[in-house]
Order: C-alpha cells, then sequence, then structure tokens
C-alpha cells in the first residue's frame, strides 16, 4: 500500500532526518512538508516517486550533504542515485529562497556540492528502460519535470523513459582530465558519461524544454546541440515547444494547468529534428501580434554604447594605429566592469581574446598594460587568452568547420569573444572575394543568435577602408576606424582618431569621432587621454593661420574639406579682433 502525503510528512513512514542523523545515517529518509507535497501532487506525483526527495533546512544542507553556498540553502534536495546501483552519486539542491539581481533575475536557484561530477536524473524503475529501445527517451531540464513526466507515463500508459539534464546545458560537462600538449593536465568536456548507460541506436528521443526555448539564445543553442549529440548516438530525434501559456514553463507545468490530454497531444505532434544548419526543418513564423507580445529582455550592455549582448563589431586601422592596445583595453573593461576611453561598463562579464600572430611575450606585457592602466586586477579571472605560442600546431583556420571547433569550448563559456586579427586567423579563400567570407558570417551569426558577441580587429587598406571585401561590413553593427591625425609624428607614439563609419543604433555624442592617445605615467602605467577631433582640428588650424598659412594649405594639412578651412579662417580672423 502506497504511503500517503501526511504520513511522509509527518515522518511516521521512515526517519526524520534529525533522527537519521543521531544513528549515524548518512542516506537520511525523506522528509518533506504538506505544502511541498501538495505541489507535487499538482503535477501528479505521488509520494511513491519521491524516494529520493527531502526538504532540508540551511544547516542539514551543509551537514548532510556537505554544501558550502554563502547563500541560506533551506530548500529541496533531489538526490540522484545511479540507476544500476542505487548509489547516491550526486544531488542538486532546489533553494527556497534565491538571491534576485539588479535586473529582477533569480540567481543560484539551484547549487550542487563542489567538486561532484555532473550526472543526469533518473528516475525511480529507469533500469528496466535503459536497453529499451521500444520506449523513448524524453530529456528535460528540471528533475521535478523528469518526476511529473513518469507519473504521467504510469497515469496514461505511454512509456516513456524521462531523462533530467539539470538545466539546458547541464548535459554537457567535464568528462575526464587528459595531458595537453605541453605535459599539462586538461580538463576534458563533452555529453556526460551517464549517456552510455542507454541504449540510443533506433531509439526514439523527445526533447522537452523549458517554454523559453523559443526565446532564449542560450536554451536554443543548447537544445540544437543536445540533438545533434542523441543523433550521433544513432537516435531519432525529435521536439516539442511548450506553448507559451502563462505559468508553463516546464512540462510539469503543463500537466497541471493544461492536463494530460493536452500533453499526450503534444508528445503526438512532435516535430522531428534534422541536422539542417537551422537545426530544424521548417522555420518559424508568428503573428506581428504575437511577436509583440513576446516577453523578449533588452540587450544586455557589456561596453555602453558601442558593445551589446549580440554585437558584431570591427575594429580597424593601418598598422601601428594602436588596433590591439584599443582591442585589449575594450576586452580588459568588459571582463572587469571598468570604463575604457568615453564606453561604460555597468558590470563584468566574461571574455575570450584570441590572437593570432603577437609572440606571447609581447602579449603578455601588453595585457599587463591593458589591466593596469584600467585599475583592472579582477579581470584576471574573466579573460581568457588565446595565442600561437600556447599551441603545438598554432591556431587553425578559423574559416574552417576545424578550426571554429577548436575554438567552440572556450567559446561557450564566452559572452564577448575578441579576434585579433582577421589577416593572421583566417588564411583560407582570397581577402577580396565575398564568397571567401561566407564561413566567417555564418560562424559570426551562429554565435550571435547563442547571445555572444564579437570584435574582429582587421587591417585598413590604403584607401583607409577595411582592407579586402566590404561584404564584411554587411552585417555589423558597428565598424570603427584608426586613422593618424593629420600632423601625427611618429615620435608621438599611439595617437589616433577613433573614428565611426557605419554605427547602428548610436547617435549624437556617441558616434562622434575622438583623439586618444596613449603615454606612460611617472609610475609606468600607462595612461589614455582623449579629446574632441574637431577641438584638436581647430586648435591645429588656429595654430597653421598664425604661421601665416592660407586656406588651401589648412585644408591640405588637416584633410578636412575647404569650407571648414574657410570656417576655421573665420574663426581665427574673429579672434585677432578681440
Amino acid at each position: 500500500m502506497k504511503s500517503t502525503c501526511e504520513e511522509v510528512a509527518r515522518g511516521e513512514v521512515e526517519l526524520s532526518l534529525q533522527e537519521a542523523l543521531e544513528q549515524g545515517n548518512n542516506q537520511p529518509a525523506p522528509l518533506l512538508t504538506l505544502d511541498d507535497l501538495a505541489k507535487f501532487e499538482r503535477f501528479g506525483v505521488d509520494a511513491a516517486l519521491l524516494q529520493h526527495v527531502r526538504r532540508v533546512t540551511d544547516e542539514e544542507a551543509r551537514a548532510i550533504y556537505g554544501l558550502t553556498y554563502p547563500g541560506n540553502l533551506s530548500g529541496v534536495v533531489f538526490e540522484y542515485p545511479h540507476p544500476l546501483t542505487g548509489q547516491r552519486v550526486t544531488m542538486r539542491l532546489r533553494r527556497d529562497n534565491p538571491e534576485v539581481d539588479s535586473e529582477g533575475k533569480i540567481q543560484n536557484k539551484y547549487v550542487s556540492p563542489c567538486g561532484d561530477n555532473r550526472h543526469l536524473y533518473f528516475p525511480p524503475g529507469a533500469a528496466k528502460l535503459l536497453s529499451d529501445i521500444a520506449v523513448p527517451v524524453v530529456p528535460v531540464e528540471a528533475e521535478k519535470s523528469v518526476l511529473a513526466l513518469s507519473a504521467f507515463s504510469q497515469r496514461c500508459g505511454y512509456p516513456m523513459l524521462p531523462l533530467g539534464t539539470g538545466g539546458c546545458w547541464g548535459w554537457h560537462g567535464k568528462t575526464g582530465i587528459e595531458s595537453g600538449p605541453n605535459g599539462q593536465r586538461e580538463e576534458v568536456r563533452g555529453p556526460l558519461p551517464d549517456f552510455g548507460l542507454i541504449t540510443w541506436k533506433g531509439r526514439k528521443a523527445v526533447i522537452i524544454f523549458d517554454a523559453n526555448v523559443s526565446t532564449n539564445l542560450k536554451v536554443q543553442a543548447a537544445r540544437t546541440s543536445l540533438a545533434q549529440t542523441l543523433a550521433g548516438f544513432g537516435a531519432e530525434v525529435f521536439y516539442v515547444d511548450l506553448p507559451q501559456v502563462d505559468g508553463v514553463n516546464g512540462p510539469d507545468d503543463a500537466i497541471e494547468l493544461l492536463g494530460d490530454k493536452a500533453l499526450l497531444a503534444l508528445l503526438d505532434s512532435a516535430r522531428r529534428w534534422h541536422p539542417t544548419p537551422s537545426g530544424f526543418t521548417t522555420l518559424k513564423a508568428v503573428s506581428a501580434r504575437e511577436f509583440l507580445a513576446l516577453d523578449i529582455p533588452p540587450r544586455k550592455a557589456l561596453l555602453s554604447p558601442i558593445l551589446f549582448a549580440q554585437s558584431l563589431v570591427m575594429l580597424h586601422g593601418t598598422r601601428g594605429y594602436g588596433k590591439t592596445h584599443l582591442g585589449l583595453g575594450i576586452a580588459v573593461a568588459v571582463a572587469s566592469g571598468k570604463d575604457f576611453l568615453r564606453w561604460k561598463a555597468r558590470e563584468s562579464h566574461r571574455v575570450l581574446f584570441v590572437d593570432g600572430e603577437l609572440p606571447q611575450g609581447t602579449l603578455q606585457g601588453w595585457v599587463a598594460e591593458a589591466i593596469a592602466a584600467a585599475g583592472a586586477e579582477e579581470a584576471g579571472d574573466n579573460l581568457k587568452i588565446i595565442t600561437p605560442d600556447m599551441q603545438e600546431f598554432g591556431i587553425p583556420d578559423l574559416a574552417t568547420l576545424g578550426g571554429q571547433a577548436a575554438l567552440q569550448e572556450h567559446v561557450e563559456a564566452a559572452e564577448l569573444i575578441v579576434l585579433d586579427n582577421l589577416s593572421a586567423l583566417v588564411r583560407s579563400g582570397k581577402e577580396n572575394d565575398a564568397e571567401s567570407w561566407l564561413p566567417i558570417q555564418g560562424w559570426a551569426l551562429g554565435l550571435r543568435r547563442q547571445g555572444k558577441s564579437i570584435v574582429f580587429v582587421h587591417h585598413s587598406g590604403r584607401s583607409g577602408e577595411p582592407r579586402g571585401t566590404s561584404k564584411r561590413e554587411d552585417l555589423l553593427d558597428l565598424v570603427i576606424a584608426l586613422r593618424h591625425p593629420p600632423n601625427y609624428k611618429a615620435a608621438e607614439g599611439l595617437r589616433t582618431e577613433v573614428r565611426f563609419t557605419k554605427t547602428r543604433g548610436i547617435f549624437g555624442k556617441d558616434a562622434e569621432a575622438f583623439e586618444v592617445s596613449m603615454a606612460t605615467g611617472e609610475d609606468g602605467v600607462p595612461v589614455w587621454t582623449m579629446k574632441d577631433v574637431e577641438v584638436s582640428a581647430r586648435e591645429r588650424a588656429m595654430l597653421l593661420f598664425e604661421q601665416g598659412c592660407d586656406v588651401l594649405a589648412v585644408e591640405k594639412e588637416l584633410g578636412v574639406s575647404r569650407a571648414t578651412a574657410f570656417r576655421y579662417k573665420n574663426e581665427w580672423k574673429k579672434s585677432q579682433r578681440s
């Protein structure tokens, strides 16, 4: 006979956590409150499926499970027993009171013991289904969705093996340690070893991720990657999009609010996944009314106003104009949350800087200078560096699938990728051939869909425009050109004008050119100074007229229009009369 919710809640079926601790039992019995059990009952989950689910206080979470997270750990524990041995391999705690950031987003809702390897979450009774290819596998994100689908399967006579990934990317993680090219120990990442417990060849898999897969690029990318992985195992992969209904996040919510019949209908109408470039059979379309009703969060500012989430930016200049110094300055600012030049960073973000040509000793010195100039020691952990000298065979061509795959693991962890520079990192094809740019364009747009931002550092041609095909600029949001001021002298070091030759969403003062210089301060730390280009050109014009130059000479020397040179001449005359 099944235990009632009241019996479990009162602790009459098994020992309470405290009693288990007193008796030295390191596998404490379940203890859930009436409120907990009522929530599970709304999903159709009864006590029989809750044998590895239990409520803990903050003290119990630390004493029993070894959790060390600094926040309050009161909540519900989902233990992860191995489907064959029954031994607990890890656990996840769903916290009652997770933190909320300044934008109202919940942070660290789930926590696991430090040092535990990730595992898939199997429901009770999974062992007999692991090799039965007639039973579909249904990957979902949350443990409670696994339990809700298990109960649904039993009620409706719909055989399935629900499988919890512990978040949209939880199925992908550390799989081992191996020796690197220089003998160092490196972490290996990929699909979790638990996938090997399941027979996949010829088996149907139906992915049901949370409803935000329709709007969240990270979840979309995770689902596509999981589908590719399962197809690689030999599975026939399908997917279900949960309806956009208030209160429906996961399949457990769909069962509660829409009912079993609605979920059956969704499963029966699951769409087959095909390994097309988009990952889906057909493109998705919505009406204008539906589109306007979508809850699309504003793009996060990385370095306002020039760099936001999903930005594609090019920074170009002739050799010696300071491209790498500015690229590093941007990278350090975003990684540390510090301002750079006239651009503001609100908070820190993960950055990947890929250098294609510098000796690593030179790059090390420049990175140190950029961090010192910003006073941004905190950038050290958020900023990851890839340089050719660290690789046994150098950096592969990023225009190839192999080159892109070599960066994939590092790109996944970054929010901003800085590629310095295109000539060194993209080597196949002809620079002036638009078709040769397509592999990079497709890759960049794919990363944008995942929420990534990219800064391409590139060389300028003799005309001052980016070298090679202009097709590169078609998909970019912003193009920044570096140009020496007309009266620049090599002895001045790094002094350049920052000009915006393409802007999308940047207007007014933000889009105006300005001049920057970098010099070494008395303490040996680099110092950046700035001034408006218009002001600096005017100042130089006043000096030239003072020296007796005419309008044509000023026009030629400053590279301004004749009308601007005449305006400067009139301003100079007025200054002489006053």
